[in-house]
């Protein structure tokens, strides 16, 4: 599985990749008039696998949580 941290430097290589720094977050920068259709593209499916890796570390912390107690 994929982490928060890994998917942080993911993006922001993304970003100075396509000279877009700084950057908002990735639903702010779906937005920004420098995005332009390939970039919302990517911008879409970043969001959907940050959004499933957040939900699954939610699930993980809960389940370890439940563990200690």
């Amino acid at each position: 599985m994929i982490s928060i941290d890994k998917l942080v430097d993911v993006y922001n290589n993304w970003g100075n990749k396509n000279n877009l720094q700084p950057l908002e977050s990735a639903d702010v920068m779906f937005w920004d008039n420098r995005v332009n259709d390939e970039h919302k593209v990517w911008l879409e499916r970043f969001i959907r696998l940050w959004d499933k890796t957040q939900d699954k570390e939610i699930i993980k912390q809960s389940i370890e949580r439940n563990k200690n107690e």
